[in-house]
């Protein structure tokens, strides 16, 4: 799975899979955030801060089952400080 950014400017993105350390990148317009995932299935969070004072938290949950995967994802904006 992977997070692309898609908007006018350049955005800070984190991603954690639950590893020892979350991975940080800085994005361009265009660019994608690339999350290796598991033969049986992931949960990945991205959380992004781009323009504005908003950030966006992203929960993405996949499962890879004998024959389809199904993905599901929850994104939660708050207006920073």
């Amino acid at each position: 799975m992977s997070l692309s950014n898609n908007s006018s400017g350049q955005v800070n993105a984190f991603a954690d899979d639950g590893e020892v350390d979350p991975q940080y990148r800085q994005m361009g317009f265009g660019e994608t955030f690339p999350q290796p995932t598991t033969a049986t299935g992931e949960h990945v969070t991205f959380q992004v801060q781009g323009l504005g004072p908003k950030i966006v938290n992203i929960e993405v949950y996949s499962a890879h089952r004998a024959t389809d995967c199904h993905v599901q994802a929850q994104a939660v904006v708050t207006r920073a400080p």
